[in-house]
């Protein structure tokens, strides 16, 4: 359903325009379609993910005067965990062991 105009526009843009996303729209497909391009997205979604709250947390730490090491959080898993859990434990904890006992206890 692309016309090769529309591919070709498509293909050169940095990022996703507005009319390229409403060809998508048009014809039901999406760069998650495709199977190694979806994976790929989604993995890379999580490790922004996991970045952000690592930051996140490690600011909210250092607001309350806890230092962390720089291999923090070093809990399996850490992105996976219910965001109103790292905030409990974040908030709570007294060190940095004291927040990874916290989350393991869960």
């Amino acid at each position: 359903g692309w016309t090769a105009a529309e591919i070709h526009a498509a293909l050169n843009e940095e990022t996703l325009s507005v009319p390229t996303s409403a060809v998508l729209e048009r014809v039901g497909t999406g760069p998650d379609d495709d199977p190694l391009l979806g994976a790929q997205r989604r993995r890379s979604r999580a490790e922004g993910h996991a970045e952000e709250r690592i930051e996140l947390v490690r600011a909210l730490l250092a607001a309350r005067g806890i230092v962390v090491s720089p291999g923090f959080p070093g809990v399996p898993g850490f992105a996976e965990l219910p965001r109103h859990a790292i905030v409990a434990a974040a908030t709570a904890c007294v060190s940095e062991a004291d927040f990874r006992k916290r989350l393991h206890s869960r």
